[in-house]
């Protein structure tokens, strides 16, 4: 590379001097004023510059092979710009705008749907009982003051009733308000109970004018059954209501 330097530093200086010779003995236009023109220095000239030229050429041309050759010491061949002269190495590289990356999609993007889910609540009054007394009705009534459309009401004539329902461990919470109809005689008091698979999850007496909201945990519970009994002598036909029993999972 140092050699090739100095031959191109001296090629380039013998055309310089070869240019100044040429035109310092070089008359001025003699034809325009009447002279002769002497054409044998012409030769020598163009020829000294054809051979500062060569030198150049075989030394790898211009700066700019040089500076790249500086600038890519790896070795590697740089990136041909196939478009117009102002177009970077690093927009030709780059892929189209349009073009799709290949390749495993993320890991956070959320799976396709399987299918839809089931009911999230339902009233007990909609689901039909696997084992009945006989003493059930559902629909509105009346406890303690306050309508509660969607109950479960066990008659007592004498009784006891009860009523069980399939859960099929599907269910979370148990939510009734229970209580005595508010047609029923006075001075009967009635025992509530709510069986889970065999286990007493409520028990509880009221009388006529009492009331109270129930909250309770049904989680994996296969069967629910619900019981009333008279906790007193019979004065009359009692109702007892579970107001808008619901099951939510």
């Amino acid at each position: 590379m140092k050699t090739c330097l100095r031959w191109r530093g001296a090629g380039l200086l013998a055309g310089v001097a070869a240019l100044v010779v040429f035109i310092s003995r070089f008359p001025s236009w003699p034809a325009r004023y009447g002279g002769s023109v002497r054409r044998s220095r012409r030769p020598a000239a163009a020829l000294a510059a054809f051979i500062a030229a060569a030198v150049v050429s075989a030394c790898g041309g211009g700066t700019t092979s040089l500076g790249q050759a500086s600038k890519n010491p790896s070795g590697t061949a740089p990136v041909a710009s196939s478009g117009s002269p102002g177009l970077s190495a690093a927009s030709a590289s780059a892929p189209a705008s349009g073009d799709a990356p290949s390749g495993p999609a993320l890991s956070g993007s959320a799976p396709a749907a399987s299918g839809s889910q089931g009911p999230t609540s339902q009233y007990l009054q909609a689901m039909n009982p696997v084992a009945d007394s006989g003493d059930t009705s559902t629909g509105s009534t009346e406890v303690n003051g306050k309508y509660y459309a969607n109950s479960v009401t066990l008659t007592l004539n004498p009784g006891p009733a009860n009523v069980s329902y399939n859960l099929g461990r599907q269910w979370r919470q148990l939510d009734a308000t229970v209580g005595l109809s508010d047609d029923s005689p006075e001075n009967e008091k009635v025992q509530f109970q709510i069986i889970a698979d065999d286990r007493i999850i409520y028990n509880g007496v009221f009388e006529l004018g009492q009331s109270k909201k129930l909250s309770l945990n049904v989680t994996n519970v296969l069967r629910l059954e619900l019981v009333a009994t008279l906790a007193s002598p019979q004065a009359g036909e009692t109702n007892a209501v579970w107001g808008n029993a619901q099951i939510t999972n």
